[in-house]
């Protein structure tokens, strides 16, 4: 059936399709961001949510596709950039995703996820030195948050392991970082088994 456009309609199932996202009702916001955009197919923020819910069903191609029509609607979106280079990446299109991150870095120098999601694609590629020189940004941008320590924590210990005359020095900068992660994190963490298992398993290296 054909729906008038109508922003106000649109509007309100953008809305409850946000909720349904923060819930974990995936297929419930598809819905709603389906009958958003037939409402008002330039909806950006509907083609947004709706690549969100995609993503987190496991269809990559289909979130891709609607970052891609957000950021046709919105070019200045940084943040756009930043999620649909995260699903290209997941999808295993890592110099794509780079070259989003990259993006939203010179839309946005200050959105600290963009670099730390830069970092990932860096160290995906063995360019550890680049995923770490990132992470750090990252980490100046936002000190308290945990997730960035934490993955340049796993650059130094890669980059350990490609040279193993730094190692050692590599191995404590990975502790430590792990370390302020776990400092910075709440409680309930989802990671925190892994940084808290990393330290153990590093700290053997270095026996």
């Amino acid at each position: 059936m054909q729906m008038t456009a109508d922003p106000r309609l649109a509007d309100a199932y953008v809305a409850r399709g946000l909720n349904r996202n923060r819930q974990g009702d995936w297929q419930g916001a598809i819905k709603d961001y389906d009958t958003a955009l037939r409402f008002n197919p330039g909806h950006g923020p509907a083609h947004a949510g709706r690549a969100l819910a995609r993503r987190q069903t496991g269809d990559l191609a289909g979130a891709v596709a609607d970052y891609t029509r957000a950021i046709a609607l919105d070019p200045h979106s940084a943040s756009a950039f930043v999620n649909r280079g995260i699903a290209r990446k997941e999808m295993g299109d890592v110099a794509g995703a780079i070259s989003d991150h990259t993006r939203a870095v010179d839309i946005d120098p200050h959105l600290a996820q963009a670099f730390d999601s830069r970092g990932l694609a860096k160290r995906a590629i063995s360019d550890f030195a680049g995923a770490i020189e990132d992470h750090t940004r990252a980490i100046a941008l936002l000190p308290r948050q945990p997730a960035a320590y934490a993955n340049r924590a796993f650059a130094f210990e890669s980059l350990a392991q490609r040279d193993p005359s730094l190692a050692q020095q590599h191995y404590r900068s990975a502790i430590l970082d792990h370390q302020r992660a776990l400092d910075c994190a709440a409680p309930d963490w989802r990671y925190r088994c892994v940084s808290e298992e990393a330290i153990g398993r590093l700290r053997k290296r270095l026996e």
